[in-house]
């Protein structure tokens, strides 16, 4: 099957047919089911997707330029065609956890979830379930969740401070076996699936992987699962999956599962130490995030990079308003050897040991009132 390439062609283009085909359905369902149910939303274009919002939320002014950005990264990075025009819907607070479809709603009480183009999303700035669609395909529920996860590791600790903390990569993954025959997303353990495609990804590309994510569907069994993987990556599932559970070194030149806040424009380092003063306010293009009417949502942030100029240990140090985080990371390696680490309210000073080379910070905090806040880093003494 897998060796045969003409067969592989017409299968991959009969599956793309027929995905492109289901996803324009459900696209048709739920547009149908929005004019009747939705209250009047707002929207904003970006170069890459429709941003929509209720007219009584307000996105912070870099949101749509972040999520915009977010596409061709993931596109390219990940070698999927870049998508066209995608749709970002920012669920009214006000409306409950879900669209009020009743039967129709697409998120099944969810607090997001992606139907064929479209992300639904409770907050402003949900990248999970934007990676669903810029990833696509209808694959099976755990390589699903597993690459959405992949891309946005720090998702899983939900809309708030909580998403500052790790780490990136599970320290005792469990054994994915148990949930690749998931019926449903919601029935995968969203943490082991993603640290197992982020396994897949850094060991061996993401070639291999979007090939067999595009030859599985969503209601392939073990046996198909492991036939499929045998024929793309030339190994038996359970054998790499040994090696997953048991751990590897990072290879010599991992595939770079860079986190997207490294898109974040560069601080230079000044007189020996590293500075960062700013508002985490929403009208300022670098913040991200949103004021949301209910007054629950109401995170900003704020992604920058760095050059750490050796190896060695720093002193992370926030000052400033209470209320605001932030979490260092390295935009290199592999991520279960990432040492991601915040300071916040509780810690506001921390010696780490960092690796030279480039890292991203995330500032991240409440969106009103709007807060003051300093970030610096230095050799430890």
């Amino acid at each position: 099957m897998i060796d045969d390439p003409a067969r592989r062609r017409d299968d991959l283009a009969l599956a793309s047919a027929l995905a492109a085909a289901l996803a324009s359905a459900l696209a048709a369902a739920l547009a149908s089911a929005l004019a009747c149910s939705v209250p009047e939303y707002e929207a904003v274009d970006g170069e890459h997707l429709r941003f929509e919002h209720d007219a009584a939320d307000r996105p912070c002014a870099g949101a749509v330029r972040s999520l915009d950005a977010l596409v061709p990264f993931f596109a390219d990075a990940y070698h999927r065609p870049t998508p066209p025009p995608l749709r970002y819907t920012w669920i009214a607070a006000s409306e409950g956890p879900s669209l009020p479809f009743d039967v129709a709603d697409p998120c099944a009480g969810e607090v997001g979830c992606s139907v064929g183009s479209h992300a639904f999303a409770e907050g402003p700035f949900d990248v999970h379930e934007l990676a669903h669609v810029v990833y696509g395909g209808l694959s099976t529920p755990f390589f699903r969740e597993g690459i959405a996860v992949a891309l946005a590791p720090y998702h899983l600790n939900g809309d708030s401070l909580e998403i500052l903390r790790g780490p990136r990569y599970p320290e005792l993954p469990s054994d994915p076996r148990v949930w690749m025959g998931a019926r449903a997303d919601i029935d995968v353990d969203d943490r082991t699936a993603g640290a197992f495609v982020s396994f897949l990804l850094v060991r061996h590309g993401p070639d291999k992987f979007a090939d067999l994510f595009d030859h599985l569907g969503a209601l392939d069994s073990m046996v198909r699962v492991r036939a499929v993987f045998r024929g793309v990556y030339g190994v038996e599932l359970d054998d790499e999956v040994e090696r997953f559970l048991a751990g590897v070194p990072c290879p010599d030149e991992p595939f770079p599962l860079v986190p997207y806040e490294c898109l974040g424009p560069e601080i230079p380092w000044g007189d020996g130490r590293w500075t960062l003063g700013t508002r985490l306010a929403c009208d300022d293009d670098a913040v991200a995030g949103g004021l949301s009417a209910a007054g629950d949502l109401d995170l900003a942030r704020r992604s920058v990079t760095l050059e750490v100029p050796a190896d060695g240990a720093y002193e992370l140090r926030l000052t400033g308003d209470p209320g605001v985080g932030a979490r260092l990371g390295p935009c290199f390696g592999c991520p279960w050897d990432a040492e991601d680490v915040a300071v916040d309210d509780a810690q506001r000073s921390l010696t780490v040991s960092l690796r030279a080379g480039h890292h991203y910070l995330l500032l991240l905090g409440a969106a009103r009132p709007v807060a003051t806040v300093g970030v610096a880093l230095e050799a430890a003494p």
